[in-house]
């Protein structure tokens, strides 16, 4: 006999609710070799912008608490990658952050992608006893369980962080008090 959800006004249902947020992005591109000059000069004036390295045909730079940029052509050329990589938590932007990072560097990228895209869902709900179910050639990825001092399940891992998919299970309030 198989059981279905009842649909009775008897039966009680409990929705779990995530609070579902984008926490990181990583957007990959190839810098238009017409603003390559334009772009190292105004990041070497811009009193926003941390330059760690600048040179012929790359460098690498942080706005403070907005992005981390990073161009080689040279490089990312010889190894058949793009050339340009930009790194950002959305959650901590406001719109005018998020202009500033779009006008600056992705609107003068081509062939743009998402090379990381990382998705919260933040819940008050004890995971520790939850797992990742995965089907096709996914049902077999690794796993990696670490405990606590109580022997409860603190963190877990499904996949690789260099799989196509990579999922952490963890307490976020739990870290943030112990750091």
């Amino acid at each position: 006999i198989l059981r279905a959800v009842s649909n009775s006004p008897l039966s009680v249902q409990t929705l779990v609710l995530f609070q579902i947020s984008i926490d990181k992005i990583t957007i990959v591109g190839d810098l238009k070799s017409e603003t390559e000059k334009s772009l190292a000069d105004e990041l070497s004036i811009n009193p926003l912008v941390t330059l760690h390295s600048l040179g012929s045909s790359r460098f690498n730079a942080d706005i403070e608490n907005i992005c981390h940029v990073e161009y080689d052509k040279l490089k990312n050329q010889s190894i058949s990658r793009r050339n340009m990589r930009v790194e950002f938590n959305p959650n901590n932007l406001n719109d005018e952050h998020k202009q500033m990072i779009y006008d600056l560097f992705i609107s003068k990228m081509v062939s743009r992608s998402f090379s990381r895209l990382d998705v919260a869902f933040d819940t008050d709900i004890d995971l520790s006893s939850y797992y990742a179910y995965m089907d096709g050639q996914h049902a077999q990825m690794k796993k990696t369980i670490f405990y606590g001092k109580d022997g409860s399940p603190e963190t877990k891992y499904f996949g690789t962080r260099k799989s196509d998919r990579y999922i952490r299970i963890y307490n976020k309030k739990q870290e943030l008090l112990d750091n």
